[in-house]
Protein backbone atom coordinates (compact mmCIF):
# COMPACT_ATOMS: atom_id res chain seq x y z
CA UNK A 1 0.00 0.00 0.00
CA UNK A 2 1.35 3.41 -0.96
CA UNK A 3 2.06 5.65 2.08
CA UNK A 4 0.02 8.49 0.55
CA UNK A 5 -3.03 6.36 -0.25
CA UNK A 6 -6.43 7.39 1.07
CA UNK A 7 -8.59 4.88 2.97
CA UNK A 8 -10.23 2.51 0.53
CA UNK A 9 -13.83 3.25 -0.48
CA UNK A 10 -14.34 0.59 -3.15
CA UNK A 11 -17.96 1.40 -4.05
CA UNK A 12 -16.95 4.66 -5.73
CA UNK A 13 -14.22 2.92 -7.72
CA UNK A 14 -16.38 0.01 -8.86
CA UNK A 15 -19.26 2.29 -9.83
CA UNK A 16 -16.96 4.36 -12.04
CA UNK A 17 -15.59 1.25 -13.74
CA UNK A 18 -19.10 -0.04 -14.34
CA UNK A 19 -20.23 3.32 -15.73
CA UNK A 20 -17.63 3.02 -18.47
CA UNK A 21 -18.29 -0.73 -18.93
CA UNK A 22 -14.70 -1.66 -18.14
CA UNK A 23 -13.90 -5.38 -18.27
CA UNK A 24 -11.78 -6.31 -15.24
CA UNK A 25 -11.29 -8.84 -12.46
CA UNK A 26 -10.62 -7.85 -8.85
CA UNK A 27 -7.81 -9.98 -7.45
CA UNK A 28 -5.49 -9.98 -4.45
CA UNK A 29 -6.53 -9.41 -0.87
CA UNK A 30 -9.68 -7.41 -1.58
CA UNK A 31 -11.06 -10.24 -3.71
CA UNK A 32 -10.39 -12.64 -0.84
CA UNK A 33 -11.98 -10.24 1.67
CA UNK A 34 -15.19 -10.21 -0.36
CA UNK A 35 -15.17 -14.00 -0.09
CA UNK A 36 -14.97 -14.06 3.72
CA UNK A 37 -11.20 -14.21 4.22
CA UNK A 38 -10.18 -12.05 7.19
CA UNK A 39 -7.51 -9.77 5.72
CA UNK A 40 -6.72 -6.09 6.14
CA UNK A 41 -8.44 -3.85 3.60
CA UNK A 42 -5.74 -1.67 2.05
CA UNK A 43 -6.11 -1.24 -1.72
CA UNK A 44 -7.86 -2.77 -4.72
CA UNK A 45 -6.00 -4.78 -7.35
CA UNK A 46 -7.48 -4.99 -10.85
CA UNK A 47 -6.58 -7.19 -13.81
CA UNK A 48 -8.10 -5.32 -16.76
CA UNK A 49 -8.75 -6.72 -20.21
CA UNK A 50 -6.10 -5.14 -22.42
CA UNK A 51 -8.07 -4.49 -25.59
CA UNK A 52 -7.73 -0.99 -27.00
CA UNK A 53 -11.30 0.07 -26.20
CA UNK A 54 -11.16 -1.37 -22.70
CA UNK A 55 -7.94 0.44 -21.76
CA UNK A 56 -9.40 3.71 -23.04
CA UNK A 57 -12.53 3.14 -20.95
CA UNK A 58 -10.37 2.29 -17.93
CA UNK A 59 -8.29 5.44 -18.36
CA UNK A 60 -11.41 7.60 -18.59
CA UNK A 61 -12.87 5.96 -15.51
CA UNK A 62 -9.70 6.67 -13.53
CA UNK A 63 -9.61 10.26 -14.80
CA UNK A 64 -13.16 10.76 -13.56
CA UNK A 65 -12.04 9.45 -10.17
CA UNK A 66 -9.28 12.04 -10.03
CA UNK A 67 -6.56 9.39 -10.15
CA UNK A 68 -2.87 10.04 -10.59
CA UNK A 69 -0.06 7.55 -11.06
CA UNK A 70 1.90 7.18 -7.82
CA UNK A 71 5.47 7.07 -9.15
CA UNK A 72 6.24 9.42 -12.03
CA UNK A 73 2.99 11.11 -12.97
CA UNK A 74 2.57 14.80 -13.71
CA UNK A 75 -0.67 16.75 -13.65
CA UNK A 76 -1.89 19.07 -16.39
CA UNK A 77 -5.05 21.10 -15.86
CA UNK A 78 -5.81 18.93 -12.84
CA UNK A 79 -5.60 15.64 -14.77
CA UNK A 80 -3.04 12.83 -14.94
CA UNK A 81 -0.76 13.04 -17.99
CA UNK A 82 -0.24 9.27 -17.89
CA UNK A 83 -3.98 8.63 -18.07
CA UNK A 84 -4.29 11.15 -20.90
CA UNK A 85 -1.51 9.25 -22.69
CA UNK A 86 -3.41 5.98 -22.25
CA UNK A 87 -6.49 7.57 -23.78
CA UNK A 88 -4.50 8.47 -26.90
CA UNK A 89 -2.25 5.38 -26.99
CA UNK A 90 -3.77 2.41 -25.10
CA UNK A 91 -0.75 0.24 -25.99
CA UNK A 92 1.24 2.34 -23.52
CA UNK A 93 -0.35 0.18 -20.79
CA UNK A 94 2.13 -2.58 -21.76
CA UNK A 95 5.15 -0.46 -20.84
CA UNK A 96 4.73 -1.79 -17.28
CA UNK A 97 3.36 -4.91 -15.63
CA UNK A 98 2.08 -2.94 -12.62
CA UNK A 99 0.54 0.52 -12.41
CA UNK A 100 -0.25 2.18 -9.07
CA UNK A 101 -2.87 4.93 -9.09
CA UNK A 102 -3.92 7.06 -6.14
CA UNK A 103 -7.51 8.32 -6.00
CA UNK A 104 -9.55 10.17 -3.37
CA UNK A 105 -11.23 6.77 -2.80
CA UNK A 106 -8.09 4.73 -2.22
CA UNK A 107 -5.27 3.07 -4.12
CA UNK A 108 -5.99 1.23 -7.38
CA UNK A 109 -3.30 -1.15 -8.65
CA UNK A 110 -3.48 -2.39 -12.24
CA UNK A 111 -1.87 -5.83 -12.53
CA UNK A 112 -1.44 -6.89 -16.14
CA UNK A 113 0.43 -10.13 -15.39
CA UNK A 114 -0.26 -11.26 -11.81
CA UNK A 115 1.99 -13.96 -10.38
CA UNK A 116 0.87 -17.32 -11.75
CA UNK A 117 -1.40 -15.77 -14.39
CA UNK A 118 0.77 -14.49 -17.27
CA UNK A 119 -2.26 -13.60 -19.39
CA UNK A 120 -3.86 -11.61 -16.59
CA UNK A 121 -7.57 -11.03 -17.19
CA UNK A 122 -7.85 -13.79 -19.79
CA UNK A 123 -6.52 -16.37 -17.31
CA UNK A 124 -8.45 -15.17 -14.27
CA UNK A 125 -11.84 -14.85 -15.96
CA UNK A 126 -12.02 -18.64 -16.37
CA UNK A 127 -12.68 -19.16 -12.64
CA UNK A 128 -14.02 -15.72 -11.73
CA UNK A 129 -17.18 -15.22 -9.69
CA UNK A 130 -19.44 -12.24 -9.03
CA UNK A 131 -19.80 -11.16 -5.42
CA UNK A 132 -22.59 -8.86 -4.25
CA UNK A 133 -21.06 -6.28 -1.92
CA UNK A 134 -22.90 -3.82 0.33
CA UNK A 135 -21.35 -0.77 1.97
CA UNK A 136 -23.13 2.19 3.54
CA UNK A 137 -26.41 1.05 2.01
CA UNK A 138 -25.03 0.82 -1.55
CA UNK A 139 -25.06 -2.52 -3.34
CA UNK A 140 -22.67 -3.40 -6.17
CA UNK A 141 -21.66 -6.53 -8.06
CA UNK A 142 -17.91 -7.14 -8.10
CA UNK A 143 -16.22 -9.58 -10.54
CA UNK A 144 -13.62 -11.34 -8.40
CA UNK A 145 -10.85 -13.85 -8.90
CA UNK A 146 -11.68 -17.09 -7.10
CA UNK A 147 -10.15 -17.78 -3.69
CA UNK A 148 -8.17 -20.64 -5.23
CA UNK A 149 -6.66 -18.28 -7.83
CA UNK A 150 -5.87 -15.62 -5.21
CA UNK A 151 -4.11 -18.25 -3.09
CA UNK A 152 -2.17 -19.57 -6.06
CA UNK A 153 -0.99 -16.09 -7.02
CA UNK A 154 0.13 -15.29 -3.48
CA UNK A 155 1.95 -18.60 -3.19
CA UNK A 156 3.86 -17.96 -6.41
CA UNK A 157 4.61 -14.31 -5.57
CA UNK A 158 6.03 -15.56 -2.25
CA UNK A 159 6.56 -12.11 -0.74
CA UNK A 160 6.52 -11.68 3.02
CA UNK A 161 3.16 -9.91 2.91
CA UNK A 162 1.74 -12.71 0.74
CA UNK A 163 2.92 -15.43 3.13
CA UNK A 164 1.42 -13.52 6.05
CA UNK A 165 -1.89 -13.23 4.18
CA UNK A 166 -1.91 -16.93 3.22
CA UNK A 167 -1.77 -17.89 6.88
CA UNK A 168 -5.23 -16.30 7.27
CA UNK A 169 -6.93 -18.26 4.49
CA UNK A 170 -9.23 -20.85 6.11
CA UNK A 171 -8.38 -24.34 4.93
CA UNK A 172 -11.98 -25.04 3.94
CA UNK A 173 -11.76 -22.27 1.34
CA UNK A 174 -9.03 -24.07 -0.56
CA UNK A 175 -11.63 -25.76 -2.72
CA UNK A 176 -14.68 -23.66 -3.55
CA UNK A 177 -18.01 -25.39 -3.02
CA UNK A 178 -21.57 -24.72 -4.07
CA UNK A 179 -24.01 -23.84 -1.29
CA UNK A 180 -25.86 -26.91 -0.02
CA UNK A 181 -29.26 -25.69 -1.21
CA UNK A 182 -28.11 -25.65 -4.82
CA UNK A 183 -28.33 -29.14 -6.27
CA UNK A 184 -25.67 -30.32 -8.68
CA UNK A 185 -28.46 -31.46 -11.03
CA UNK A 186 -29.84 -27.92 -11.27
CA UNK A 187 -26.40 -26.47 -11.94
CA UNK A 188 -25.65 -29.11 -14.59
CA UNK A 189 -28.91 -28.35 -16.37
CA UNK A 190 -28.14 -24.64 -16.53
CA UNK A 191 -24.50 -25.04 -17.50
CA UNK A 192 -25.48 -27.18 -20.50
CA UNK A 193 -26.58 -23.94 -22.15
CA UNK A 194 -22.88 -22.88 -22.12
CA UNK A 195 -23.84 -19.34 -21.16
CA UNK A 196 -22.46 -19.12 -17.68
CA UNK A 197 -19.17 -19.24 -15.84
CA UNK A 198 -18.11 -22.41 -14.07
CA UNK A 199 -18.09 -20.92 -10.58
CA UNK A 200 -21.61 -19.55 -9.91
CA UNK A 201 -20.97 -18.79 -6.23
CA UNK A 202 -21.64 -15.72 -4.12
CA UNK A 203 -20.60 -16.23 -0.52
CA UNK A 204 -23.24 -15.30 1.99
CA UNK A 205 -25.83 -14.57 -0.70
CA UNK A 206 -28.39 -16.62 -2.60
CA UNK A 207 -26.56 -18.31 -5.50
CA UNK A 208 -26.72 -16.55 -8.84
CA UNK A 209 -25.38 -17.59 -12.20
CA UNK A 210 -23.07 -15.08 -13.84
CA UNK A 211 -21.94 -14.85 -17.43
CA UNK A 212 -18.39 -13.60 -16.94
CA UNK A 213 -17.04 -15.65 -19.85
CA UNK A 214 -19.61 -14.12 -22.14
CA UNK A 215 -18.81 -10.48 -21.39
CA UNK A 216 -20.49 -10.06 -18.00
CA UNK A 217 -21.44 -6.46 -17.25
CA UNK A 218 -22.85 -6.90 -13.75
CA UNK A 219 -26.11 -8.49 -14.89
CA UNK A 220 -26.32 -11.95 -13.32
CA UNK A 221 -29.10 -14.41 -14.07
Amino acid sequence: MHPNAEPLRPVNIIRSLDEYEVDYIVLGSFSAILQDVNLERTDIDLAPATTRDNIKALAQSLLDLGAREALVDEVSEGESLILKTLLKDPKFIHSRDLWIFLTPYGEVDLCLHPAGFPNGYDDLVENAIVVTYTEDGEVIDVPCASVDDVMQSKQIANRIKDLEALAKFPLHKKTLRLPDKVTSQKIDQVLKTDQFCRKPIVYGKPPRLCSLKKGHKGQCR
